[in-house]
């Protein structure tokens, strides 16, 4: 049997969390400039944390309906949410269509120009000159030259921008 003094701490218990959570959640929002989340969670922390406090001075018979209530909620999402209803389509492991991988940034950016690889991709695809050239004339992450350098104080990070282009000669 569920005693008095148990119904209230969890309700005290509620009301302290609820309020704590949504109010954490509204300052996360305010900080990251969403006016509207941070009043949404605001009203739910006042109001959720409000009433599961002042559901602490209720009759017992009332605090028993409302923490069998929140079992049955807790019971019920947690029942929806672990039942298996419906299924996902299954994909194909085999591609339907073929990809040119060396439209992917990476692998353009490695086009050295002159090369025959640099002219046979853009012979196929001349839209993409323009911009990966302008791209490759820039200075590297990293560099001295690039807009804003950091001064580094160890020269550790630059052979890690390079070592992509080693791993693809293995």
């Amino acid at each position: 049997m569920l005693t008095e003094t148990f119904l209230d701490l969890v309700l005290l218990m509620l009301a302290i969390g609820s309020g704590l959570a949504w109010g954490w959640f509204a300052w996360v929002s305010r900080q990251e400039g969403e006016r509207r989340a941070m009043r949404l969670a605001l009203g739910l922390a006042v109001g959720l944390g409000g009433f599961f406090l002042i559901a602490t001075y209720f009759a017992f018979n009332v605090r028993l309906v409302i923490f069998y209530v929140l079992i049955i909620i807790l019971l019920t999402g947690l029942g929806l949410f672990l039942l298996p209803l419906g299924s996902l389509p299954a994909e194909t492991a085999l591609p339907t269509r073929r990809f040119d991988e060396r439209q992917i940034m990476f692998a353009r950016h490695r086009l050295q120009p002159g090369t025959p690889e640099y002219k046979s991709y853009y012979a196929e695809h001349p839209a993409h000159k323009k911009a990966d050239d302008r791209t490759r004339a820039r200075p590297g992450l990293l560099s001295p030259a690039a807009s804003m350098p950091i001064p580094q104080p160890l020269p550790l990070p630059m052979p890690d921008f390079r070592s992509p282009r080693h791993y693809t000669r293995w």
